[in-house]
Order: structure tokens, then C-alpha cells, then sequence
């Protein structure tokens, strides 16, 4: 019984460490970026490389982002404005997963 008991306990304690080890997924924030290129990936998603503007900026270089298939257009004029008025845009994303997409973009003044 005792031996049941501390294999319990202690199922529980690495269940606990695990749970407590593994990293939380990063909320969606807003950035501030240039867009360096942007367009189609062939008929399965749309593609923006944007750079961060902030210093220190939250990811080196420029770092591919996904839009939202029912929102393609709408980004794509936003940032193709942005490149050709030589403006930032405002984005919100979420750089807590594999795929990092883009939830809001806004052109900057």
C-alpha cells in the first residue's frame, strides 16, 4: 500500500513539474514594423515579411507572417499602401506558436 501510495505522490509531483515547466503561449500584442514584402502563396495562404521597429525588436531580420484567408485583400492593401508610401503599419500577432499570424494590421501615419 505504501508503495502504491508514493508512486502516486509522486506521478503527481512530475505531472506538476511538467505542467509548471512547459512555457505559456504569448499572448497577442501589438508591433510596430515595416513590411518588406508581402503577397500569395500560391492559392493556400497569403505571406507579409515584416521587420521590427522598436528597439530591442522582438524578433532579428525579417520574420514571415500568415493572414487570415477571409481577410487576404483587406492586409495586402493595407501593406502594399504601407510599402509604396514608404509607411510602418501596427500589427497585432501572436508570436507564441510554430505559425505566426496576423490578427489586425493598421497603416501607420
Amino acid at each position: 500500500m505504501k508503495i502504491q501510495g508514493l508512486a502516486t505522490v509522486l506521478l503527481a509531483l512530475g505531472i506538476l513539474g511538467l505542467c509548471l515547466s512547459t512555457p505559456a503561449l504569448a499572448q497577442p500584442a501589438w508591433y510596430d514594423c515595416t513590411v518588406d514584402q508581402g503577397g500569395p502563396m500560391g492559392s493556400l495562404s497569403t505571406r507579409l515579411f515584416l521587420t521590427h521597429a522598436a528597439e530591442p525588436p522582438a524578433w532579428e531580420g525579417s520574420q514571415e507572417f500568415f493572414i487570415p484567408a477571409d481577410w487576404a485583400k483587406e492586409f495586402l492593401a493595407v501593406a502594399l499602401t504601407a510599402i509604396v508610401n514608404n509607411k510602418q503599419v501596427k500589427v497585432l500577432c501572436d508570436l507564441g506558436g510554430a505559425r505566426l499570424n496576423i490578427r489586425a494590421i493598421y497603416l501607420k501615419k
